[in-house]
């Protein structure tokens, strides 16, 4: 664990890094070569130079730098340019508080630059104290393979859908050129590639491929940032990288997805609502509880309401004895189809502190308008 520095005042008045000092550790930890230690600034990043290797031309090829501030007082990055308009920088998050990560991202431009490309991202960092970090890039982009468009943006998508997206590769150069394979790291992203056209003249050829990127339905709900990689026969760059992006949104979702009580005596009650959206009309059957307490009582909406947003309202008694409080919630919601049911859940923690039972003389729940959450059917 890190320690914090106590106070960047303190650095900016006589920052001298000493090898008995906390942020000195720090920065041999992270030093990229043993015989340069890394300021304060420079201590905060996840790389300190990046290649992008061999790159096609056309390609989407985006570097996401990641900044984490590990110091008591707010960082505030005011700036980032380069040193080449080859490359670009965007700051996606301008302040960090204590021990919070951002992004800076850096993109290459291929399309109108080619062939080896050596640049600076500098990056301004203007609070607590002025400072400046460097990151050197370099990159070789091929003139003889051309990647449209891009990358597969494959957008945002609804978990269970899938997607698909084509993109098509174009070479020119040797007659014997091949992609022999496509390779991804992701098990929900599927990719195959097939020859489309050969034209010889010569020992040379203009080569054509489509590239089929598949989305598999049972991707998990979430950002989605993978990186395939074509394999050619071609020894000198045997490998293609290419960017696939996109955003994988649930059927439904609930919010909040944990509550989290605060600490309440016995027989203390407190309300909760919860909100389930679709992305589509639905309506809710029923709410069980893994335990089937008698503590857990919700008021469901019309069992025959059919809506994109329907609201429960959970209502807990805590019990007469103290300890803690743990449940998992499963709610049974409906679609149109006859067959179209899914589960979903969320938890509930909290604690019973000691001390003295609620009075009897307390407003009582209306039980005509609350049903009683019990365990799911085995």
């Amino acid at each position: 664990m890190y320690r914090f520095a106590s106070s960047v005042a303190i650095m900016a008045c006589g920052w001298v890094l000493t090898a008995n000092s906390a942020l000195a550790q720090e920065a041999n930890y992270f030093a990229s070569t043993p015989a340069r230690q890394l300021s304060w600034a420079e201590a905060m990043f996840d790389k300190h130079s990046h290649d992008f290797g061999t790159v096609a031309r056309g390609a989407d090829v985006v570097l996401r730098l990641k900044v984490t501030n590990k110091y008591v007082e707010t960082i505030h990055f005011s700036e980032a340019h380069t040193s080449c308009n080859c490359i670009s920088a965007r700051i996606l998050s301008p302040t960090l508080k204590t021990w919070e990560e951002g992004i800076i991202e850096v993109k290459l431009n291929t399309l109108q630059y080619s062939r080896e490309r050596n640049a600076n991202v500098i990056i301004s960092i203007d609070q607590p104290t002025f400072t400046q970090i460097t990151i050197p890039i370099h990159a070789y982009i091929r003139t003889d393979v051309v990647i449209e468009p891009g990358s597969a943006l494959l957008g945002t998508v609804s978990q269970g859908a899938g997607m698909e997206q084509k993109l098509r590769i174009s070479y020119a150069g040797s007659a014997s050129w091949q992609i022999s394979n496509v390779k991804s790291r992701n098990p929900n992203v599927v990719c195959s590639v097939r020859e489309l056209s050969r034209l010889a003249n010569g020992p040379s050829a203009n080569i054509n491929y489509e590239l089929t990127v598949k989305l598999a339905p049972n991707t998990p709900a979430g950002e989605l940032r993978e990186q395939i990689v074509l394999l050619t026969n071609d020894v000198n760059s045997p490998q293609i990288p290419i960017l696939v992006e996109g955003r994988v949104i649930a059927e439904y979702s609930i919010t909040p997805p944990s509550i989290a009580l605060k600490g309440m005596k016995p027989g203390d009650k407190e309300e909760v609502n919860i909100v389930i959206r679709g992305q589509k009309p639905f309506a809710v059957e029923k709410i069980e509880s893994n335990s089937g307490s008698e503590s857990y009582q919700v008021k469901l909406p019309q069992r025959d309401r059919m809506s994109i947003v329907q609201m429960l309202r959970v209502i807990v008694k805590a019990p007469d004895t103290p300890g803690p409080l743990e449940e998992v919630f499963t709610v049974t919601v409906a679609g149109q189809g006859p067959n179209d049911k899914k589960l979903i859940e969320f938890k509930l923690s909290g604690k019973v502190l000691p001390g003295e039972a609620a009075k009897s003389g307390t407003e009582p729940i209306q039980s005509q308008s609350v049903t009683t959450a019990k365990p799911p059917t085995p």
